[in-house]
């Protein structure tokens, strides 16, 4: 997954409104994003056995600012 510094800085902010999950992975993530932010670049993410937390983090960020029923459409995608 390859984002751009704005992208970056948006999956900073979610990831930094998760520390509800306890989780090392979202720790990590955080971690890495925040020096990409300071930095004001970029990154890009290696999505293979870790797509169920990316996914987690993300349902969960959505659920919570949930205001236009997105979550109940991704249940049925997904």
């Amino acid at each position: 997954m390859v984002l751009d510094a704005g992208q970056t800085g948006s999956l900073y902010n979610i990831a930094s409104e998760s520390h509800h999950l306890h989780s090392g992975f979202v720790r990590k993530l955080e971690a890495t994003l925040r020096r990409r932010v300071n930095n004001g670049t970029g990154v890009i993410l290696e999505v293979g056995s870790d797509a169920d937390l990316y996914y987690h983090v993300l349902s969960s960020y959505i659920s919570k600012h949930d205001k236009f029923g997105v979550v109940d459409s991704l249940g049925e995608v997904s």
